[in-house]
């Protein structure tokens, strides 16, 4: 697969979303769950002390996820230090939204289109073989590219096997052809990236509004 991946200012970009979507001040927003636990299962501990204090392990395992993100997004110095972390950044983009969407626990639930695209991505990086069989080899430059395979192929991909009623017959049927050859791979742009921070950021907060 040829590669197509995010650099310095998209990363500093994402950082700028971060901070201003899912962190209020210091702490992550998921942080206010704490302090209102019987919107949340929670457990209370007791100190030594003879004090009692409610925590909600919701809270602090998207606020693990979050800063875990935050800190991934400041370590590139380079934009080749980006192109190795930009693989990575997706899949951990794709824990904090099973987290958020586990802490919904909503039957109504409608994902958003750019959490689609998220989970999308995840799928390909970890089952690439479950899409397409290529070679993912940089240096193929001079090979003739078979597919490229973007947001609007894996969102395309999708919406076919959505209506299949054999999805492995159909995946294998959409598959012929690639066998074998060169993909070109594009990332997802860094708009859709600050949109899912944003759709994530308030689904954080609408939880201490409508959780019961």
């Amino acid at each position: 697969m040829k590669n197509n991946r995010t650099d310095l200012e998209d990363f500093h970009v994402m950082r700028d979303a971060m901070a201003s979507r899912l962190y209020d001040g210091e702490e992550p927003v998921c942080c206010a769950w704490h302090a209102q636990p019987e919107k949340f299962d929670h457990l209370v501990v007791a100190w030594e002390d003879g004090n009692e204090e409610a925590h909600v392990a919701q809270a602090c395992n998207v606020a693990s996820i979050i800063a875990g993100i935050e800190r991934l997004l400041t370590l590139p110095r380079s934009h080749v230090a980006c192109a190795s972390l930009s693989e990575i950044l997706l899949l951990q983009f794709d824990i904090l939204r099973e987290y958020v969407r586990d802490s919904v626990q909503d039957s109504a639930f409608v994902e958003e289109k750019n959490e689609t695209i998220i989970r999308l991505w995840a799928g390909f990086l970890k089952h690439p073989r479950q899409f397409i069989s290529t070679h993912r080899c940089d240096w193929l430059i001079d090979e003739e590219v078979a597919a490229v395979v973007d947001t609007s192929f894996l969102l395309q991909w999708d919406d076919e096997l959505k209506g299949a009623r054999n999805k492995n017959a159909k995946r294998d049927a959409m598959k012929q052809g690639y066998s074998n050859t060169v993909a070109e791979v594009h990332l997802p742009e860094v708009s859709d990236l600050t949109q899912f921070i944003t759709t994530t950021g308030e689904r954080i907060r609408d939880l201490l509004c409508t959780s019961a």
